[in-house]
């Protein structure tokens, strides 16, 4: 993934529930919730 930052952007606009933001990640990764509760980790 090219921008993980801006791919958790906007999962989050389309409904998806913040798990761990960009700000609170150790590294280049983000998390994000699906509407089912499954986490989905983005990596840069």
């Amino acid at each position: 993934m090219d921008d993980a930052e801006k791919a958790y952007r906007e999962l989050i606009r389309k409904g998806a529930k913040p798990a761990v933001p960009p700000e609170k990640a150790e590294g280049t990764e983000v998390y994000v919730k699906d509407p089912d509760g499954i986490w989905i980790e983005l990596l840069d």
